[in-house]
Parts: structure tokens; C-alpha cells; sequence
């Protein structure tokens, strides 16, 4: 409500005109494309976007008006750690998106990290969070829709500071759930391989589609946030890369049997090929 409450959208045309860009094309998102400016004076847009928000954002993500390092970070167009940092599109490691991770990243440091350094660093390799949701999942699958939204609720309240889901059906609590997944376990190889499991299973899991459909999430373009140097208004643009231009392939649920392990194995042939990869 506070984003709602305090700007407009903005046209195609309007945005173009109001915001500075790299090309026209960015512009070209259909129903990704999203462009708002404030109405209310003195109000900046990247305080409405970032306030107020799961604490795991902060936690994972560097945006504008971040601090990383003892740097107050800029990622409106030409700040200090945007995708304008460089003249060359794409080059030189700036931020394709404006946003850049912090999880996972030393911000204390005694000595600083360097590459003869040597610090204590812990490295998870499984915790309580995951296993929360891995038992959230189950009870999905068992449709004790009550229980699952308890069990990630806890990952929800306690590392994201929000209320309680109070999904009470089985097509709501596996949307909230998915959402949960995805921001608690953000940046821990976990995402893409998730989504091929609900395409599995298909139903509630998949947006209410057939077991081995294709998954809407993995069609969706790279996108990217532009805010004006003002923070008065921003867009919601399309990488102009090769990776804007995603598709999902049904045979991609799994990989394809090497030759090396057919030969290798007289009891499989090319007839036991996966389906697709033949």
C-alpha cells in the first residue's frame, strides 16, 4: 500500500520520455514491463520499493540506498554501483540489474579478506531453515494444507520479520510457499532444481498445469530495475542479452544419457535414451 498509495504508472511512451535508458528496446516487456513515478512531493521511489520489506532482502540484496562496505550505495542510472558504471554495456562486472548480492559476503573483517588471508569462514551445508520447508513441502503433497503453512510460517516470521501466511487453500499455500522457498533459500543452488520437482509434480505445484508442463518461471525474461537520478519515478526493463530470450524445453527435466555411459554398460542401449534426447 505504501507504493500504491504514493505513485502512478507510467506508459510505455511516458517512461521513455521521463527516464534515461541505454535503448528502446529495454522498454519491450509486454507484460514484464512495469514504469511508476511518485505523486507525492518529496517522496523518493527507492524508499517505497525498500522499506519496510522482508528483512531477507537486505540481507541478501545490495540496492539503491544500501550501505556494503561503509559505501552508501547508488544504483539509480549513472550512480556509483549501477549498470551506467561503465560505458560498455554489460562489461567490466557491473550490475546487469542494478542489484547485487550481499549473501554469503564478509562485511566485518579483521584482517581484510585477501587472496593470502586466511580467516574462519562457516560453511552450511544444511540447516534448519531447509528443513522446514523440505517438511512444509511433504505436507503439501499430503494436502494437510494447515500444518504445511505452520511449518514455513516459522521461516516467514522469524528470518523475514512478516506476518503469518494465512493461506487456507491448497492453491494459495503452494503459492506462498514457493515465494517462501524461493526468498529463504535464495543464492543456495536450490531454485532451478525445485522448479523442475513442482513441474513434476504438476497441479497446485505448477500453476495448475499437467505433471511435465512447462514452467512459466523458467520462460520469463531477464529483467532489470532503472530508477531515475532523482529516485522521482522508475521502469522495469528487459536485459538486452541473449538470456532475455528464455525458453523451457519439457525434455530439459532431465539430462540426457551420455554416449560414453551407454557404451560403457551393456545393459542399456540407445533405446533407453531419455525422452527428448534421442
Amino acid at each position: 500500500s505504501q507504493f500504491v498509495n504514493n505513485t502512478r504508472p507510467l506508459s510505455r511512451e511516458e517512461a521513455i520520455a521521463k527516464i534515461d535508458h541505454k535503448e528502446e528496446a529495454e522498454f519491450n516487456g509486454d507484460a514484464y514491463f512495469k514504469a511508476f513515478e511518485v505523486t507525492t512531493p518529496g517522496t523518493s521511489i527507492s524508499d517505497l520499493m525498500y522499506q519496510h520489506r522482508d528483512k531477507r532482502f537486505d540481507a541478501s540484496i545490495i540496492h539503491d540506498g544500501s550501505v556494503f562496505l561503509g559505501e552508501d550505495i547508488t544504483t539509480y542510472s549513472y550512480g556509483n554501483m549501477s549498470r551506467w558504471a561503465t560505458q560498455r554495456y554489460a562489461s567490466d562486472h557491473v550490475p546487469l540489474t542494478n542489484y547485487s548480492t550481499r549473501k554469503y559476503i564478509y562485511t566485518e573483517w579483521s584482517p581484510r579478506p585477501f587472496y593470502n588471508v586466511y580467516t574462519d569462514y562457516h560453511k552450511i551445508l544444511f540447516r534448519y531453515g531447509r528443513a522446514l520447508l523440505n517438511k512444509a513441502e511433504a505436507l503439501l503433497r499430503l494436502n494437510k494444507v494447515q500444518e504445511a503453512v505452520a511449518v514455513f510460517n516459522q521461516t516467514r516470521t522469524i528470518h523475514g520479520g512478516l506476518p503469518a501466511s494465512e493461506a487456507a487453500t491448497l492453491a494459495d499455500a503452494w503459492k506462498e510457499y514457493k515465494i517462501e522457498r524461493r526468498v529463504e533459500l535464495f543464492w543456495e543452488g536450490d531454485w532451478y532444481f525445485s522448479l523442475l520437482r513442482w513441474g513434476k509434480y504438476g497441479k497446485e505445484a505448477n500453476d495448475g498445469k499437467e505433471p511435465g508442463s512447462v514452467i512459466d518461471e523458467l520462460t520469463e525474461p531477464a529483467t532489470f530495475i532503472e530508477i531515475k537520478t532523482d529516485r522521482t519515478a522508475a521502469y522495469v526493463g528487459n536485459v538486452q542479452l541473449s538470456n532475455d530470450d528464455r525458453r523451457f524445453d519439457v525434455r530439459s527435466y532431465l539430462f540426457p544419457i551420455t554416449k560414453s555411459v551407454i557404451q560403457a554398460n551393456s545393459a542399456i542401449n540407445e533405446s533407453d535414451q531419455n525422452p527428448g534426447w534421442e
